[in-house]
């Protein structure tokens, strides 16, 4: 059941924010990530970073669950900023792209991950299908903490239902996707458990990668 239930995880979350793998040599804070100096390439997206930072060595790890299992998986999604616009993802060392527009985050292979307006029943083309604003004031509880004020959007396509809750200066702190298969449904939970800079394990030390 677990590696079924990781497998579903990651080919459904690849769609959206692509996780990888707990590997050695990564971790994660749970305390929150600091928002980085700004630059006017850096702010690009401004208006919606506040919900997806995208911060640069940064590390997000989280709790998967597949409904009507006991067992939990672990993902931990990679940020890395070669230039100031873009953002590489990193899942199971397979590097995925991200555009940071005037407008929002851009997929490169198409779509949006998340859009201006941040308005409720305001619209955009995902990766997979149509996105709409369901709420911009949710209050969340995860194993990371607290959240209020999120946003909350709503992506349908032919194979899922996938509901996504970007919380600021957090990023993305639940994802709810649905499988729409009428021969297999399945339903997978994904909570932020913690987030933070990227740190480095050394022999003698461990050392936080700068912001």
């Amino acid at each position: 059941m677990v590696n079924r239930k990781i497998h579903f995880s990651l080919k459904v979350l690849a769609t959206l924010a692509p996780l990888v793998a707990v590997g050695v040599g990564s971790g994660c804070s749970s305390s929150p990530s600091h928002v980085a100096n700004a630059t006017p390439a850096a702010i690009a997206y401004h208006g919606v970073s506040d919900y997806l930072p995208l911060e640069d060595n940064t590390v997000m790890s989280f709790e998967t669950e597949l409904e009507g299992s006991a067992d939990r998986g672990l993902l931990i999604m990679q940020v890395t900023r070669p230039r100031p616009t873009v953002v590489e993802l990193n899942i199971g060392g397979k590097v995925r792209r991200l555009d940071l527009t005037n407008e929002g985050v851009k997929i490169v292979e198409g779509g949006w991950l998340l859009k201006k307006p941040l308005e409720v029943g305001a619209t955009f083309t995902g990766q997979n299908g149509p996105v709409r604003v369901k709420s911009i004031h949710t209050a969340i509880d995860v194993p990371a903490g607290h959240f209020t004020e999120c946003v909350e959007t709503e992506e349908i396509s032919p194979a899922s239902r996938i509901l996504t809750t970007y919380c600021p200066h957090a990023g993305i702190a639940l994802l709810d996707v649905e499988s729409m298969s009428v021969s297999n449904p399945e339903r997978v939970i994904t909570r932020l458990k913690a987030y933070g800079p990227r740190v480095d394990v050394g022999h003698d030390q461990v050392r936080v990668v700068p912001q």
